[in-house]
């Protein structure tokens, strides 16, 4: 399969609540033009160690400094939440909230992305 299109989710990530834990979360729509054979892989380049959740099913961590990735087609909906559950994370992540509260995902936390594969004919 061969990635034709990639959905960047850095930006507007809800930061986890001060002294409450959680993680970062992100929320999106379900990609268009999704056929069948159509592959949809969850990226994270360069994480930190952190669980991984998508719509309340628990993927496998990420380990730090190796590329993740996981396949999560059959787990969209028409509205999703992922989110990003650090181990550990580091003091200095303040980054400048947008107008709804919402942040850039700290560059610690990895660059993530969705990538859509169509079948090769």
């Amino acid at each position: 399969m061969e990635p034709v299109h990639r959905i960047h989710l850095g930006n507007a990530w809800e930061p986890p609540a001060p002294g409450a834990g959680g993680g970062w979360r992100r929320h999106f729509g379900l990609p268009s033009g999704l056929g069948p054979g159509t592959q949809v892989w969850l990226v994270i380049e360069q994480p930190m160690t952190c669980g991984v959740v998508l719509n309340t099913h628990a993927l496998p961590a990420a380990v730090a400094g190796a590329e993740y990735r996981h396949e999560v087609g059959g787990l969209l909906a028409q509205r999703n939440e992922l989110v990003l559950l650090p181990w550990a994370m580091p003091a200095a992540t303040e980054t400048a909230a947008t107008e709804r509260g919402r942040q850039p995902l700290p560059a610690v936390c990895g660059r993530v992305w969705l990538e859509i594969a169509e079948p090769v004919s």
